[in-house]
């Protein structure tokens, strides 16, 4: 299952005035953010090859910034 990680209940961000004050921002429905991982020529989306996609770009991200710290 692929997973954000741990849950929090607040941030750093959350002293920005803009996050303070999104209650009063005007609803604006997104589009479907998985509209984007289509592949060519479909309708649908797959969510497996997604979330296999997901996992390898969250591994690469991870192994960047481990070996970065090791390299200094």
């Amino acid at each position: 299952m692929l997973d954000c990680g741990k849950p929090v209940t607040s941030s750093v961000v959350d002293s920005l005035p803009s996050i303070i004050n999104r209650h009063s921002y005007p609803h604006v429905p997104e589009p479907e953010v998985a509209v984007i991982f289509r592949t060519k020529g479909s309708t649908e989306v797959d969510m497996n090859q997604l979330e296999m996609q997901l996992r390898a770009a969250k591994k690469e991200v991870l192994r960047f910034y481990f070996v970065d710290i090791l390299e200094r």
